[in-house]
């Protein structure tokens, strides 16, 4: 799977929390998912959930990364999409798919010699 690098500055994170009512869905169906100041956002396609990018904000020596499946996988086996760089403003992306979308994600925190933390699922 490719891998690109986005930069979302704070106007773009801003208004997309502004469209997504900071955790729930929009008439545009965008998704943020936090888990402390780390999160994961859903976006593109015909239904907002083509895409997700795992975004670490945190200065703390824990990888973020969201856990996603699409409609074509199983529930049991998540694909995962990884932020390992910390609160550089840069977060790590899926790939896109519009008629593969995301059908379930959440967002964690890799912590070393503990279980992961993680929101919950959604959608």
């Amino acid at each position: 799977m490719k891998r690109t690098k986005m930069r979302l500055t704070s106007a773009a994170i801003g208004a997309t929390i502004a469209l997504s009512g900071a955790t729930t869905a929009s008439a545009y169906s965008y998704f943020v998912i936090y888990h402390g100041n780390d999160y994961s956002i859903t976006y593109g396609g015909n239904t907002g959930r083509a895409a997700i990018s795992a975004c670490d904000n945190e200065l703390d020596g824990n990888e973020a990364y969201a856990l996603y499946v699409r409609k074509s996988d199983s529930y049991n086996s998540p694909r995962r999409v990884e932020d390992g760089t910390g609160a550089d403003g840069v977060c790590v992306d899926s790939g896109s798919s519009d008629s593969n979308y995301i059908t379930n994600a959440k967002t964690c925190e890799n912590i070393a010699f503990y279980p992961d933390a993680c929101s919950p699922w959604r959608f």
